[in-house]
């Protein structure tokens, strides 16, 4: 059995590497829900005042996505992202959007709304993946406002306190060449791949969801 999860912060490649690996090793791929797909479902939520609330919400919604399809996944899977990645985008909106709040009661209720998801997924984080591949970069986003760069610092760091605690074994890649990377993995992780490596490529490119993945795809090239 190999369940393994792909995890890092955004614009690091999750889902391209994800699905490449998955096409590379034959396991399923576990894509998850996205924000453009939430959109209409939780659009009143969205227009609240205090936009926290809709960040809990989606975070609720994503979690139990990724939960349901990963138990209902074959014995062999490539997770997109990991049950902490939710919880860590959670956690970092709060942190910075926190630092406006006057209402000290509602800066303490939302503080414990967080922490009984987080409790929650690091139970439910015990024996869940078999491997847990952390990807990051090097390079500066281009074009990448200040701001975001501060949110994906923060991201990374909550998420690398999570896996931390969680007391799971995890590898960190530094991804700069797609075809370096997972040939790394590859090696690394002693995987046994089924077809070579521009095949699964090809092959993420031809099933890569539309919406999210023209430009994302494009940069494997």
């Amino acid at each position: 059995m190999d369940r393994i999860a792909i995890t890092g912060t955004f614009k690091t490649g999750k889902s391209s590497l994800s699905l490449i690996l998955a096409n590379l090793l034959g396991f399923q791929y576990i894509r998850p829900v996205t924000d453009y797909e939430l959109r209409e479902t939780f659009r009143a939520y969205n227009k609240e005042p205090d936009q926290f609330y809709a960040y809990y919400i989606n975070c609720l919604f994503k979690l139990s996505n990724r939960l349901r399809n990963e138990s209902l996944a074959e014995d062999c899977f490539i997770s997109d992202g990991c049950i902490f990645n939710e919880v860590a985008y959670l956690k970092t909106y709060h942190e910075i959007s926190s630092q406006n709040l006057d209402k000290r009661k509602v800066k303490k209720e939302q503080s414990l709304m967080v922490s009984s998801i987080e409790n929650t997924v690091n139970y439910l984080f015990k024996e869940r993946y078999d491997k847990i591949i952390k990807l990051d970069t090097n390079n500066m986003i281009t074009g990448m406002l200040e701001s975001d760069l501060q949110f994906k610092r923060l991201y990374d760091t909550f998420l690398e306190e999570m896996l931390y605690k969680s007391g799971h074994p995890y590898q960190t890649y530094q991804v700069n060449d797609f075809e370096a990377t997972i040939s790394m993995i590859i090696k690394n992780e002693e995987f046994k791949q089924k077809r070579s490596i521009n095949e699964a490529i090809f092959k993420a490119k031809l099933n890569m969801p539309l919406q999210e993945s023209l430009e994302e795809v494009a940069e494997i090239y």
